[in-house]
């Protein structure tokens, strides 16, 4: 039997793996993240996310959006 979603006793979770090795731990081969906007901001929180304009952002715990990009 292999479970999509696994709590291991350590409190570790993971999706797409029996054996996560963090607090989270994500093994797919696409991550779908919808369209939404500028989050409220969460103290000591990050939070990655897209919008309409078809780039990804990054917004720190203070609430200042920065945009990723790649070279």
């Amino acid at each position: 039997n292999s479970a999509a979603v696994r709590i291991d006793a350590s409190g570790n979770v993971g999706i797409g793996t029996a054996t996560p090795n963090a607090p989270l731990t994500v093994q797919v081969g696409v991550l779908s993240l919808g369209e939404t906007t500028t989050p409220t901001a969460t103290t000591n929180y990050g939070k990655v996310y897209t919008k309409t304009d078809n780039k990804l952002y990054f917004q720190d715990g203070a609430g200042s959006e920065h945009e990723l990009a790649f070279a």
